[in-house]
């Protein structure tokens, strides 16, 4: 299944139908145009941390993450069915951020949830 898409503001052009150079959002759904996509519902949350635990927070939560799918571009961000969960340290406060998107509200919240929990537990963990 391919993820919905919405183009907004798209220059449409269709001359067998007339249509030159429209400007309308564009909505496509596994590989066909159709009146509206699920808007996505991204979850957010900032959990304090002191400075000296962002570092661990961050290496162990690699640690625990390492046989999942994960890009460390912006932060740690893990892929799951359908969605993801994304943990960033705020370069200017002390606090990480937990950002998640699911394919439904639910799902969203409830990986907003584990990561929070997650971090949480790592902030008070000083082993780690």
């Amino acid at each position: 299944m391919i993820s919905p898409l919405r183009i907004v503001n798209g220059r449409i052009y269709d001359p067998a139908n007339g249509i030159d150079g429209v400007v309308r959002d564009l909505c496509l759904q596994d590989g066909k145009v159709v009146d509206e996509v699920p808007r996505p519902l991204v979850a957010h949350r900032a959990i304090r941390c002191p400075w000296s635990r962002k570092g661990a927070v961050m290496r162990v939560l690699t640690e625990r993450t390492k046989d999942r799918e994960t890009d460390t571009l912006d932060g740690l961000k893990v892929f799951v069915d359908g969605g993801w969960a994304q943990v960033l340290p705020d370069p200017a406060e002390p606090v990480v951020h937990v950002y998640a998107e699911g394919t439904s509200e639910d799902e969203t919240h409830r990986l907003e949830e584990e990561f929070a929990a997650l971090v949480e537990s790592i902030i008070q963990d000083d082993d780690a």
